[in-house]
């Protein structure tokens, strides 16, 4: 796949023609925001020069393989934010927060319900494709992510935590659209969590 779940990766693979085991093929790899490659790895090819790798950034990238001097063809892939809804420990609230190497600070999340078996718009239709109607979704609220409450130097987490009312049993997800994600991700959808 070209486009990766978070904490997922894709599977790399190539051919160096004429290399050996004991040729060595470099990977590079041009994260989102940035204006030049960085070695990511150094692999022995098979016999016949094929290799294979995972590969996952935690943000979107453009990877290349380069072996004697020859470059090959650039592959992007584009990956979704972490996106996670969850109940608030204390009183009748909500928790949503999206994790990611660059911040979502003030970006902001569609909180969607399910109803009657399927998902709705409320406001206005959310853009998808794949051929998924967009009627499908309802959204019920907008939450701003307004502070960051975590960083492990490499990953950033965002939240907001709000409160919604709905009736028992019903099925929500936290929704980053498209437009909020860019440039650096691609629209991201948490688990449902029932209430």
């Amino acid at each position: 796949p070209t486009v990766i779940d978070w904490a997922t990766s894709a599977q790399l693979y190539g051919a160096a023609p004429g290399a050996s085991h004991d040729d060595v093929v470099t990977i590079q790899a041009r994260e989102c925001g940035s204006s030049f490659y960085r070695t990511v790895v150094e692999l022995h090819p098979s016999a016949g020069g094929g290799w294979s790798m995972p590969a996952g950034s935690a943000i979107t990238a453009t990877y290349r393989a380069t072996w004697n001097g020859r470059t090959s063809s650039a592959v992007t892939i584009r990956q979704r934010a972490g996106v996670g809804l969850e109940r608030s420990r204390f009183g009748r609230g909500f928790v949503v927060a999206v994790s990611g190497k660059r911040s979502f600070w003030r970006k902001q999340v569609l909180i969607q319900r399910r109803q009657s078996g399927r998902w709705r718009n409320v406001r206005r239709a959310v853009p998808v494709r794949s051929g998924v109607v967009a009627s499908r979704w309802r959204n019920v609220r907008r939450a701003v992510l307004a502070d960051s409450v975590g960083s492990t130097g490499t990953v950033s987490v965002s939240q907001a935590t709000f409160r919604l009312a709905v009736p028992k049993g019903t099925l929500l997800r936290a929704s980053l659209p498209e437009e909020q994600a860019r440039p650096c991700y691609v629209a991201s959808t948490s688990k449902a969590v029932r209430t």
